[in-house]
């Protein structure tokens, strides 16, 4: 997936999980339009690695859905989502 279809896939996939932006920015301790921005303004350009982990886990899905750069099976293994 390109930059665009997975800032489209975290948007589905929050509102699928009946989550919402706010909260979830929050949660992954940025200020609470943080993910409104990403996904809607596209700043940041990817989310940075830590913020990334805290969201795949807070969306119960692998952190490779949540990026188009490749991640080592050894960091995809801590976020307890790896294939």
């Amino acid at each position: 997936m390109n930059i665009d279809q997975i800032r489209k896939h975290i948007d589905t996939l929050i509102k699928e999980k009946g989550k919402n932006y706010r909260s979830l920015s929050m949660a992954i301790g940025k200020n609470e339009a943080y993910l409104h921005q990403y996904i809607n303004k596209g700043s940041p350009l990817r989310l940075p690695e830590e913020q990334r982990r805290k969201l795949a886990l807070l969306l119960d899905v692998d952190e490779q859905e949540l990026t188009d750069i490749h991640l080592p099976k050894t960091i995809l293994q801590t976020t307890g989502h790896s294939k």
